[in-house]
């Protein structure tokens, strides 16, 4: 890829975001909402309603192009590749801002070989992928049996292609016994790298208990371990709220934009703006401003 996105190999950032190096701003934008599997522990509310038209997508992406200070743009949701016109939103992203890091977040259950051609093509610099465990482990959490075999042939169809695959994983009480299963496979795949993600919870959407656990020093030790076991090999992140219960500050280098078109600080906050909204004909970069910091989860 011809784009510098070193920071894919950062091993201690917390944000669950990976900063630019930069310090350029990103944009985390919620693409969609709805999704084809059913993720225990997804805190996407998938009833939000219309997803936001073509028109003010492509818009809110030529006011970017216009503004000097993004480096990157992440594609997220639930699974981008429910909208029919994903790839024309990719398209005039790349179009417009040649230099930006586009990093798309899916499941990989919806490509083919077409599709991961074309994403080759728009030099699409980051795959961002979930495995939340191996066969019928992940199979149970993403709410979907056969969905790892069809995960993992695209994952290495995409690999062929020469994209980057940075994988996360979300532990929970399914899959925490699993961590190190999880990192020998990603590593036999040779991604980019690994996320082990903690549970986020977010207040419009519950998260049933047995789903969950209690993040403790044996976990982040469980982590450390991984990582001087594949150093050199595959670099490994951990995000999350931290054992000491110190929560995460994501500062003032993300903007984020919601599925209902939102702009916001943060997708992780509980604390919603919901006072500019990118369907707004008279949007303007000056609604992309923030003065406050907030804490993220």
């Amino acid at each position: 890829m011809s784009h510098n996105i070193s920071e894919r190999k950062s091993v201690n950032d917390d944000c669950c975001y990976r900063r630019l190096e930069n310090n350029k701003r990103r944009v985390i934008w919620e693409i969609t909402s709805k999704c084809n599997l059913a993720c225990k522990h997804c805190f996407v509310n998938t009833n939000t309603g219309k997803d936001v038209d073509t028109d003010s997508c492509i818009r809110v992406i030529n006011l970017f192009s216009e503004m000097n200070d993004i480096g990157k743009i992440m594609i997220t949701g639930g699974e981008p590749f429910l909208r029919e016109d994903i790839f024309t939103i990719l398209e005039h992203i790349r179009k417009k801002m040649p230099d930006a890091v586009i990093d798309l977040t899916t499941n990989m259950t919806m490509l083919d070989s077409d599709k991961i051609k074309k994403l080759r093509k728009l030099q699409i610099d980051e795959l961002t992928v979930s495995l939340d465990g191996i066969g019928n482990i992940h199979d149970e959490i993403r709410g979907k049996k056969g969905c790892f075999d069809k995960t993992v042939e695209n994952i290495k169809s995409a690999l062929n292609e020469g994209l980057y695959i940075d994988i996360v994983s979300v532990i929970s009480a399914y899959n925490v016994n699993s961590m190190d299963v999880i990192a020998d496979f990603v590593s036999k795949l040779k991604c980019s790298s690994l996320t082990f993600s903690k549970i986020i919870e977010r207040s419009e959407k519950k998260i049933e208990d047995k789903v969950l656990i209690q993040y403790n020093k044996e976990f982040e030790l469980k982590v450390a371990e991984l990582r001087k076991k594949y150093n050199g090999i595959l670099p490994i992140r951990i995000v999350g709220e931290k054992h000491t219960g110190q929560k995460i500050c994501c500062k003032k280098d993300i903007i984020s934009i919601s599925a209902e078109g939102w702009i916001e600080r943060c997708l992780l906050s509980n604390d919603r703006l919901l006072k500019n909204n990118i369907k707004d004909e008279n949007l303007t970069s000056e609604m992309f401003n923030f003065t406050n910091e907030i804490r993220c989860f």
